[in-house]
């Protein structure tokens, strides 16, 4: 295991949320907030399938890869993406916009495939191939988003070329990520009973997850209009940007917790990534509650007037995920999949309760508050589970920042040596 992993992998992921951001601010200026807001309901819906495919094929296989390798984890959850596209194509009333069925089908399928890399490749200790195909992923749509502008000449774009390019870009990573796949594929065979029911709690909690994610856009397409919703879709997605600090820490946690199920290394890990995601998550929004609504102006268009009136009610929702990333790691490693369950469950039914209310009545502020209010709830009933269920001690669960004034000790002192 490489010293600096931790390292290079949020390197990867910050370089592949800066490309996605960007992939943001194009479809925002040359789609409208309106076009913006259809493209954000189509893409929640194919996410959702993206989860039905997780039950077998998600973070599972990440567990399940050491014990069973590649060889018979790869053509069964395969076997599942297909049944579940068929399915997507037959019965789709969950779609906000039938005319984009084949493009989304098309993302869906290749989005679904690389799904099932990333696990296998991060369970087989491949993170640096699986951090570079997400990269790809989304510098590809940045490129053929920039071709597509180009080419319209200052026309607003097509939902539906925007979707298309996006599945030529996952088909570029898809194909990056095969030949390390096919190295790994031995002793090929049928696949194990525990592939197709080890990841149902799992995954019902990462479909609660999504929920306390995304399912508010709906609610607000509802009540204020696509237009609305784009603007909301935006301030979640600054939000996924730095909530990728946190996530690539928590996936790297993860798979050392997985490959060392000792529990006092688990603790230490809990503590370093912890106090790492937290703080490091702090310095941004600390320059997002500053930033003026200008600047959101000029990177999104004239349409999203206002914006930092929607995001700065959900920047106590960044900092309270950024805290619980970590821990949410520990607990799927040591297979506390109905305690994830339980507390994503939790989150969602005090955020879709508050933001019924708060939404007619506060607008897109009151949807940023009632997520807030619902990933702080989510912090507080985790941090109480992890103390009752497993003993953890409050330095094992509390970001204290003299964790990270010693690692910034040891890091200055490296570099005088070098010097």
């Amino acid at each position: 295991m490489k010293r600096n992993l931790a390292f290079s992998t949020f390197g990867l992921r910050l370089l592949a949320a800066m490309a996605g951001f960007l992939t943001v601010v194009l479809c925002s200026q040359f789609l409208g907030a309106a076009g913006r807001g259809q493209l954000s309901l189509l893409l929640a819906w194919i996410q959702l399938w993206m989860i039905a495919n997780e039950f077998v094929g998600g973070s599972t296989l990440v567990n399940l890869t050491p014990r069973y390798g590649i060889g018979k984890l790869w053509p069964g959850s395969l076997g599942w993406l297909f049944a579940l596209l068929l399915l997507a194509f037959f019965w789709h009333p969950g779609l906000a916009f039938p005319q984009f069925l084949w493009p989304a089908l098309a993302f869906m399928a290749l989005l679904g495939i690389l799904t099932i890399h990333y696990s296998l490749l991060q369970g087989s200790g491949q993170m640096l191939i699986r951090n570079w195909a997400q990269l790809m992923l989304e510098a590809g749509k940045v490129l053929l988003l920039a071709g597509l502008v180009f080419w319209a000449q200052g026309r607003l774009l097509e939902v539906t070329s925007v979707v298309w390019a996006f599945a030529a870009a996952a088909l570029l990573a898809v194909l990056y990520t095969l030949p390390a796949i096919l190295r790994q594929w031995k002793q090929p065979g049928f696949p194990p009973a525990e592939m197709f029911r080890a990841g149902w709690w799992s995954q019902l909690g990462h479909l609660v997850q999504f929920l306390n994610y995304r399912s508010v856009l709906f609610l607000i397409s509802q009540q204020l209009g696509d237009a609305d919703a784009g603007k909301y879709s935006n301030a979640l997605v600054i939000a996924d940007a730095v909530w990728i600090f946190g996530n690539s820490l928590g996936s790297v946690a993860h798979m050392k917790m997985v490959l060392d199920g000792r529990m006092e290394k688990a603790r230490g890990w809990l503590r370093r990534y912890t106090a790492l995601s937290f703080w490091g998550t702090v310095p941004a929004v600390l320059v997002l509650a500053l930033l003026p609504d200008a600047v959101f102006i000029r990177l999104f268009g004239s349409d999203f007037d206002g914006f930092g009136a929607v995001l700065r009610p959900l920047l106590p929702a960044i900092l309270a995920l950024s805290w619980s990333t970590v821990p949410s790691h520990f607990l799927h490693a040591r297979g506390a999949f109905r305690s994830l369950l339980l507390l994503n469950a939790c989150g969602w039914v005090l955020q879709i309760g508050l933001a019924w209310f708060l939404v007619p009545a506060c607008g897109l502020a009151g949807a940023a508050w009632a997520a807030s209010a619902g990933f702080a709830g989510i912090l507080g009933v985790q941090l109480w589970m992890l103390r009752r269920s497993f003993g953890l001690l409050p330095r094992d669960l509390i970001p204290y920042p003299a964790f990270i004034l010693r690692l910034l000790k040891i890091v200055l002192k490296h570099k005088s040596k070098l010097r």
